[in-house]
């Protein structure tokens, strides 16, 4: 008689020619999980407190940089104050044979305050002149700057780690990485100029053909950039500490600012946004003092001290937020993980394939003939 299946289903029919029926599949039980008999393993600790690039680091570290080498900030960026200064009176006696551009209100030239107050349309020449001055202009600052730039930050990233290092020495430094330093700033502003110059042409021609249309809609959409701006500005804006620090080229230097900033661009905005309101505050005392004494070496004066004083922040900023990220990720790199309970083997889901039939029974043989 056939055997009931052992869920209760069909009977099970014996195997053709053979009285044995197939062996019903067995059904077995996964082992019972064991915990370890610790639980953390011992000397596992939660990892200290890091110096993360958090928002209260950044801005006092900033300033801990900047008041421990007083002396090499405020001198290097006033005599980069004087050097632009100078570069710019002599460029305006070289196009216009005067140390004053045309039209302006009589101030010197390499004062970033001063108004220049036109009382109509320069002539074809001046209009020409003034644009080769202010292109020349540029260019050499541009140049200047990111030498200093690169040198301050490779001088602010090795006080940050305890290493001995002279101004010399970052001046040779960025001296040697110029071209990477000085493309990548020069890639940066491209960017950023391309992503708000159309609306700025169209605010400019909407004002000069006075349709308030194109006004709107051109100052709706610098209203709407101007986030995108902000953001490809903290994102890109530890180009030059990878440049210094890693040997990379301007390309890779603007990638790896955007790989490091990331999770870390609100705390980097914060700190930059707080330190940039505190520069205001000084170039705005600062322009208070030459409204109280309207002479051209006094303002010089203040304008070498203003640049001197909150020239260097912004470089050491990005100096203390690079040096921090990589602090804060090789030290959780290089900490062993928490032992989150683990499970050493697949449990069995299904049943195991059933036994081979056995063989079947010889077929008797005939009776013997008469």
């Amino acid at each position: 008689m056939p055997r009931k299946s052992p869920r209760g289903g069909h009977p099970i029919a014996p195997a053709e020619g053979s009285s044995l029926s197939v062996p019903p599949p067995t059904y077995g039980y996964p082992p019972p999980y064991t915990p370890p008999s610790y639980y953390p393993p011992p000397g596992w600790a939660p990892p200290p407190r890091l110096p993360e690039a958090s928002f209260g680091n950044l801005f006092t570290g900033t300033f801990r940089v900047f008041f421990k080498d007083l002396a090499v900030f405020f001198l290097v960026y006033a005599v980069l104050s004087v050097v632009v200064g100078a570069i710019a009176y002599g460029l305006a006696i070289l196009f216009f044979g005067s140390g004053i551009l045309p039209g302006a209100s009589g101030a010197f030239f390499g004062i970033p305050d001063v108004t220049f107050t036109f009382t109509g349309l320069p002539s074809i020449g001046v209009f020409v002149a003034l644009m080769a001055h202010v292109v020349v202009l540029a260019v050499l600052a541009v140049i200047i700057s990111s030498v200093v730039t690169g040198a301050m930050t490779h001088f602010a990233v090795q006080r940050l780690r305890g290493t001995a290092v002279t101004a010399g020495g970052a001046f040779e430094k960025g001296l040697e990485r110029l071209p990477s330093v000085l493309g990548a700033q020069l890639l940066l502003n491209l960017l950023i100029i391309g992503t708000i110059l159309a609306p700025i042409v169209g605010l400019l021609a909407g004002g000069y053909a006075r349709n308030f249309a194109v006004v709107g809609l051109s100052a709706l959409a610098i209203l709407v950039l101007i986030p995108v701006v902000i953001f490809i500005s903290v994102s890109l804006s530890l180009n030059a500490p990878a440049i210094m620090m890693e040997g990379v080229g301007a390309l890779d230097g603007l990638r790896r600012s955007w790989a490091l900033t990331r999770g870390r661009r609100f705390s980097i905005f914060g700190a930059m946004f707080i330190i940039g309101l505190l520069a205001a505050v000084v170039a705005l005392v600062g322009s208070s003092v030459s409204f109280a004494y309207p002479d051209v070496a006094v303002s010089f004066a203040v304008n070498v001290f203003v640049q001197g004083v909150v020239g260097s922040w912004a470089v050491i900023l990005a100096a203390v937020a690079y040096d921090l990220i990589l602090k804060e990720r090789a030290r959780w790199a290089a900490y062993p993980p928490y032992p989150w309970p683990y499970y050493p083997q697949q449990y069995p889901t299904g049943a195991p394939p059933p036994a081979a039939p056995p063989p079947s029974a010889p077929a008797p043989s005939p009776p013997p003939s008469p």
